[in-house]
């Protein structure tokens, strides 16, 4: 991914109750292709800020001024940043690169009754 996107870095954000399921991946972690970041357990979908915030103690702002004296609500490319998750990219690298249409979607789901994570093809 960083030479077909040209990105400088690549992090893995993995919740701390997550480290032992990740170890394989943070034992590759040296080859130079990524870096482990480690996030509280509280991260939740969507707040990239966030992520942002524990990963790389860079703070997105709150909110920016705008050339026409607006205000907008500060995001990640602000500061440098760029948050995907990995099907997005891998869907892009298929859809522009292989050619092949987005034609199905994996959705991870939980419930109590279940004991471990489950994901679901749609």
């Amino acid at each position: 991914m960083k030479a077909i996107f040209g990105l400088e870095q690549i992090s893995l954000g993995v919740h701390e109750k997550d480290r032992e399921w990740f170890a394989d991946y943070a034992e590759h972690a040296d080859d130079g292709i990524y870096d482990m970041r480690y996030v509280p357990n509280t991260y939740a979908l969507g707040e990239e800020k966030t992520l942002i915030k524990h990963a790389t103690d860079t703070r997105v702002p709150r909110f920016l001024d705008t050339p026409d004296g607006s205000r907008r609500p500060g995001m990640p490319p602000d500061v440098g940043k760029v948050v995907n998750n990995s099907e997005t990219l891998l869907n892009v690298y298929n859809a522009l690169f292989l050619g092949k249409p987005l034609t199905t979607k994996f959705s991870p789901s939980t419930a109590r009754r279940w004991t471990s994570r489950s994901t679901r093809r749609r």
